[in-house]
């Protein structure tokens, strides 16, 4: 279960919070990073955001409104490009060795913007566990 904490909107407390939790992840990667560097391959991390309603993803941040989405993500990398593994559930062919970890999501709640921020990186590692497993 992941936890989380509302915030009334207030914007410097987002970015702080999104920054800090990038910081983070990017310490818990760094201690996994030497097990795939064995094998040949990297990892990469950032942000990225989602707007609702177009669901489009972006990686700058936008404007703090209803459907506002960060997200902490990791790519596993093969000579700088993206790592794609073979399907077993003959939905897709391939898909790509990458996850996205939310971390911000703004709402609108009795007509004013609220944020949950979310606090939990313990996905991660079962996440980059995962990942080693496939290559």
């Amino acid at each position: 279960m992941r936890k989380k904490v509302f915030i009334y909107c207030k914007n410097d407390e987002i970015i702080e919070h999104e920054n800090r939790m990038l910081a983070t992840y990017n310490e818990k990667v760094m201690k996994y990073q030497p097990l795939f560097k064995e094998k040949g391959y990297s990892l990469n991390t950032g942000m990225m955001w989602k707007r609702f309603p177009r669901d489009d993803v972006a990686f700058k941040r936008g404007d703090f409104q209803n459907g506002y989405q960060c997200y902490v993500y990791c790519k596993v990398l093969k000579d700088g490009k993206e790592v794609m593994t073979r399907s077993n559930d003959d939905e897709d062919d391939y898909y790509s060795l990458s996850t996205g970890w939310m971390i911000s999501y703004v709402r609108r709640f009795f007509f004013r913007l609220y944020a949950e921020l979310y606090f939990d990186t313990e996905d991660a590692d079962e996440d980059l566990l995962f990942f080693l497993s496939q290559i």
